[in-house]
């Protein structure tokens, strides 16, 4: 199929809604971080063909959702993140490994209250504070959208401060990070091991003003469903039989499930590439097959 029509569903966030993950709590709040485009409208091109769609609830989504300060709905987030930072919930408390597994990290925080945390770190975390798509390298960039943006941030020039600005616990946020200091000290997080004696990542205390904390929520990344398609990349109709002239590659039929439920960064190309070489095969067999042989006079 082609289409000038985005495909995949990414960022049409009443459909993530709708086939979100039966095992995991639906979050109030999701932020859509794919494609601004990606709306599923190449899967609506295919249904509307007879296309049978599938897995749509195969979704892989991060807990990295920065709110976007340039987008004015409030829908659109930034996949973000601070090396230097813990990441804690409304209670103030640690409820993850962070920067762990995206699939224990998404579920870890599905179950915090309001399904929201707030990545807290000191003035040395300023410069470590990432966004992780491609266009954002420039630290300048990053510093003036988040840290000169009102509201993007909340910054004190003490934890108890910081934490009742963030609406958290004053006490239960201090001894948190008095507590991931001390695993600092003995390098050794003993509440999730995610540092130790043997391991690469070495962490950093928290204790030079002034402080941060900036709130996250789930964001939408890829969609592993979508039109159903066989070894060639044709569209297959609900009986599973493909529908003539009908090709599909890529997100809109979830990688063809090659990615399975989960993928990380990176992944994704070469499966959407080698759909694509396969789908452009099918079509040109099928007009060699199809086009009438001109027979000279």
């Amino acid at each position: 199929m082609s289409s000038s029509r985005p495909a995949a569903l990414g960022s049409n966030l009443e459909l993530i809604r709708k086939y979100w993950p039966a095992d995991l709590p639906l979050p109030e709040r999701i932020l859509a971080g794919a494609s601004p485009s990606a709306l599923g409208f190449g899967m609506e091109m295919a249904r509307d063909a007879g296309g049978v769609l599938s897995r749509l609830d195969h979704q892989w989504n991060y807990v990295l959702g920065l709110p976007d300060p340039d987008d004015r709905q409030g829908t659109r987030g930034l996949a973000s993140f601070d090396a230097r930072s813990i990441w804690v919930n409304r209670e103030g408390k640690r409820f993850t490994p962070e920067f762990g597994d995206p699939k224990v990290n998404l579920a870890a925080l599905l179950k915090q209250p309001n399904k929201t945390y707030w990545s807290v770190f000191d003035t040395d975390g300023v410069d470590s504070f990432s966004i992780t798509l491609a266009g954002w390298e420039d630290k300048s960039e990053v510093n003036q959208l988040v840290f000169q943006t009102p509201g993007t941030v909340i910054r004190a020039n003490d934890i108890g401060q910081l934490a009742r600005d963030a609406g958290i616990p004053g006490e239960a946020l201090l001894k948190t990070v008095e507590r991931f200091n001390g695993f600092v000290s003995q390098d050794n997080d003993e509440e999730f091991q995610t540092f130790g004696p043997n391991t690469a990542s070495k962490p950093h205390r928290i204790e030079k003003a002034p402080f941060y904390a900036v709130q996250f929520f789930p964001i939408t990344r890829k969609t592993m469903g979508g039109v159903g398609v066989d070894l060639r990349c044709r569209v297959l109709n609900q009986t599973g039989a493909p529908i003539p002239g009908l090709f599909a590659a890529g997100e809109v039929t979830g990688f063809g499930g090659i990615n399975g439920k989960a993928a990380l960064e990176g992944t994704f190309l070469g499966p959407a590439i080698f759909m694509g070489r396969l789908a452009a095969q099918s079509a040109t067999n099928r007009i060699r097959k199809t086009t009438p042989k001109i027979t000279p006079a």
